[in-house]
């Protein structure tokens, strides 16, 4: 059951939403979390309830983040006309994010939440689960309890605490905020970490020799951040295939993947492999399906883009599932959960949720809560008073 309000913040409705938490509850006292910097929103939770609002954008806007402010001020008051007890704020682990420095004026008692946790514990929430689950968490970036950047992940976790099980094999990330809008960049990061350093493809034609050379440079010197973002795997897809040289509005490249994949009823999954580290973790290595999609635009036939792009599709969800199931098995697990903004994508989702329940696995995806960032807020709200009921 949920419940549907408005208030008031600067003379404008923010459209709030109440759910009853089933197999959750706040006992310590009251929990006010801070969401996410992109699609930011927030949470209350008390008494066995969650209140969260809509999404409130992104906070590196000044007009963004002054209506941010003014809500938590309008949420803050709402509790404390209904309760005095000391209240714990729930951040993202980010040390830099505008949230995240906000959180520690606001309360003495500050939780960091790990972003990829708080995606999967919020459709946990949303599914009235209490773990443990495997939780396969998909977007375009979340900064990871390691400190490098996380965006495809395979956790083994409840609503207290999580292990990293799994995650797409890494490469490095070069350009900082111009890698999410530019695909060339993670498609000649993966270039690089597939062909070595003499890579090549005719979609390098279509970037800026200087900017190429010095992309080059940089790979060879081992610059960027290490990132096992799926989002950019999207991008650098749309960029081999022609179909998105630039990410004009958020998720250009992969809209348009999928748009193409819909043109192909099927199509066969490309190469790909499971590797277990050093550390006994799972890594899904996507370098056989670069290869494969080089090939395939290179064959004397040329394989179609439509057929491409849902090979690529068909690729993910085949790896994904198989890394899960694997999981799932070593920990004698039976529910899997999907969370995060890569799961807007139907064809992946369903995908992946029918190979999934063929294992005899329960897979779960979100119903009142957005899978975006816009959920991460609940999830914060939840492990924040889960790991206060556990001290």
């Amino acid at each position: 059951m949920q419940q549907r309000l408005s208030i008031q913040v600067q003379g404008q409705a923010v459209e709030t939403t109440t759910i009853a938490l089933k197999n959750f509850t706040s006992r310590p006292g009251p929990v006010l979390a801070l969401g996410a910097e992109l699609k930011s929103s927030l949470c209350i939770l008390a008494d066995g309830q969650a209140t969260f609002t809509e999404h409130l954008g992104d906070l590196a806007s000044p007009v963004n983040y002054r209506r941010y402010l003014a809500t938590v001020d309008a949420l803050r008051e709402i509790l404390q006309e209904e309760t005095r007890a000391p209240l714990t704020v729930a951040c993202d682990l980010h040390p830099d994010y505008a949230a995240s420095r906000y959180a520690r004026t606001l309360a003495e008692r500050v939780i960091g939440v790990q972003h990829h946790h708080a995606h999967v514990v919020s459709a946990m929430a949303d599914n009235e689960l209490a773990g443990p689950v495997v939780g396969v968490s998909c977007d375009g970036t979340g900064y990871g309890a390691d400190g490098t950047i996380w965006g495809c992940e395979v956790l083994l976790c409840d609503q207290v605490d999580f292990t990293r099980a799994g995650h797409l094999k890494t490469f490095p990330l070069i350009g900082g905020d111009a890698a999410a809008r530019q695909t060339w960049r993670p498609a000649t990061a993966l270039l690089y970490e597939t062909m070595g350093a003499y890579f090549d493809a005719p979609a390098l034609g279509r970037i800026d020799p200087q900017a190429l050379a010095l992309m080059r440079r940089q790979l060879d010197a081992g610059a960027g951040v290490r990132t096992s973002s799926l989002g950019r795997l999207f991008d650098a897809a749309a960029f081999l295939l022609s179909l998105c040289d630039c990410n004009e509005h958020e998720a250009q490249g992969p809209i348009a993947l999928e748009a193409a994949a819909c043109q192909c009823p099927a199509a066969e999954p490309l190469g790909w492999r499971l590797e277990t580290n050093a550390a006994g973790v799972i890594e899904m290595d996507y370098r056989p399906m670069v290869r494969d999609i080089l090939a395939g635009l290179a064959s004397g036939r040329g394989q179609a883009v439509a057929e491409l792009a849902r090979a690529f599709h068909e690729t993910l969800a085949a790896m994904l599932a198989r890394c899960a199931v694997t999981v799932a098995s070593g920990a004698g697990v039976e529910k899997v959960v999907l969370s995060g903004g890569c799961f807007m994508n139907r064809i992946l989702t369903e995908r992946l949720e029918e190979l999934i329940t063929q294992t005899g696995l329960r897979v779960y995806t979100h119903q009142r809560v957005p899978c975006s960032d816009v959920g991460i807020a609940l999830g914060q709200a939840i492990v924040a008073s889960a790991k206060k009921e556990k001290k």
